[in-house]
């Protein structure tokens, strides 16, 4: 009996060694971005990005790339890589564990359904198919459906591009009926705009954040006792004027500029002012002083 069951034990173990590794289920992670095509332009749009880096890569086999294992998370997670996106699309080799990473890291998502439509797909999302079998990039959506760009599986299948047509429950041969949840990154990034009042004692100003492109409601207004506020700007002596209207691209900081006030009650042609309690007051008519 004893016999039996070890001969038994070591066919299981001859048989394991035979499988091949393409069809191995996915669970490491996986990086052959070194291996990928460079023909693409990144414009900072993460959603356009992450596509165009994709879209350079059709043709790609497993061979090309490297990948030893069902490559379909590990090709998406290299791309967001290649397009600045790996903390918006962290690096899983295994689906289930993909759409988690994504979802942590604030993408939206949603289940798919039969009460969907393409038109709630968009250029850049993730969709999920067959509950966490597969995982696919939207290249664009348009009359004929929704086309995709997916790492496929099986060590002689080229990544290619996949037309998933309008959803018909009916139809076997619709590949839009397997879709089981959306991901959409959050492309729109944050971005974070300190300020110093640019003199030594000043007092500390809390930072503040604004999505890519977008502005500023209000900004600080400073005191300085014996100066006036002149504005923020972007270099401490010199720079570009920040409004609430100069839109936000980058991380940045932003420097208080100061005019002098010159001792006395008077500071031109009939012309004075008053400080108190950080209130400046100026009456009169005529030219102000530098």
């Amino acid at each position: 009996m004893k016999k039996r069951l070890t001969a038994g034990i070591l066919a299981l173990a001859l048989w394991l060694t035979l499988i091949p590794l393409s069809l191995q289920k996915a669970e490491a992670t996986q990086s052959c971005s070194a291996q990928f095509r460079s023909g693409y332009s990144l414009t900072g749009n993460g959603a356009d990005d992450l596509v165009a880096v994709a879209a350079a890569q059709v043709g790609m086999r497993t061979e090309d790339f490297g990948y030893t294992e069902d490559w379909c998370a590990d090709f998406i997670a290299d791309c967001a890589t290649l397009a600045g996106l790996s903390k918006l699309i962290p690096a899983n080799g295994a689906v289930s564990a993909m759409r988690s990473a994504v979802i942590a890291a604030g993408s939206q998502y949603w289940e798919y359904t039969a009460a969907d439509t393409i038109n709630n797909i968009k250029k850049g999302d993730i969709i999920v198919l067959e509950t966490n079998r597969h995982i696919a990039i939207v290249e664009y959506v348009d009359s004929q459906g929704i086309h995709c760009l997916d790492g496929n599986w099986g060590s002689a299948t080229p990544m290619v591009t996949r037309v998933l047509r309008s959803f018909d429950n009916n139809s076997n041969t619709d590949w839009h009926q397997y879709i089981t949840m959306v991901l959409r990154p959050a492309y729109a990034a944050k971005h974070t705009v300190s300020f110093q009042t640019n003199y030594s004692g000043g007092e500390a100003i809390a930072a503040q954040t604004v999505s890519d492109g977008g502005c500023l409601g209000s900004l600080p207004k400073p005191i300085r006792e014996g100066y006036a506020f002149l504005g923020w700007f972007s270099d401490p002596e010199d720079g570009e004027a920040f409004t609430v209207n100069t839109p936000v691209y980058n991380d940045l900081t932003l420097y208080a500029h100061w005019g002098f006030l010159e001792a006395g009650n008077s500071c031109g042609d009939s012309v004075s002012w008053s400080l108190s309690d950080g209130v400046l007051t100026i009456w009169g008519n005529g030219a102000i002083k530098d």
